[in-house]
């Protein structure tokens, strides 16, 4: 199964979407929670407009994972097609509340230069030294 995913991968990567639906249905009927194979079937479906079956997928993506953005996206754009303009603005909601904010990462930065005694405690390993034991002092010692 594991190769079939992946041959219906490329055949989505190609363009070729009767293929790649042709080989994931397999995939997501044997592993019914293969979240990533549910996700390649559904873009496959949102691809060819076929928004039912495009819908079905990501309902089912969003019942293994709830919080899934790219179920909430497609989703919202699916709904709108389908004229469910409530849902698709509920998901286009969830899916703006949960993604990254591109822009944190450098407000991070800029916190991280302001404040470089809190930045290392973002750092996995990092030592601290205290009032009584300064770093410098016992460094060269074993």
């Amino acid at each position: 199964m594991r190769a079939i995913f992946y041959k219906g991968l490329i055949y989505r990567l190609e363009n070729q979407f009767d293929d790649a639906i042709a080989n994931l249905l397999p995939v997501v009927k044997a592993y019914p929670r293969f979240r990533q194979a549910r996700q390649e079937l559904g873009y496959a479906y949102y691809l060819q407009k076929k928004y039912q079956p495009s819908r079905e997928q990501f309902e089912a993506l969003q019942s293994i994972n709830p919080d899934d953005l790219s179920a909430h996206f497609y989703l919202s754009l699916i709904y709108a097609q389908l004229g469910m303009k409530k849902e698709a603005a509920q998901e286009a909601a969830l899916y703006a509340e949960h993604k990254d904010d591109p822009g944190a990462a450098l407000l991070a930065l800029d916190f991280r230069y302001r404040n470089p005694l809190i930045a290392h405690e973002n750092e996995p390993y990092h030592l601290h030294s205290s009032p009584s034991r300064p770093q410098d002092e016992h460094a060269g010692k074993k």
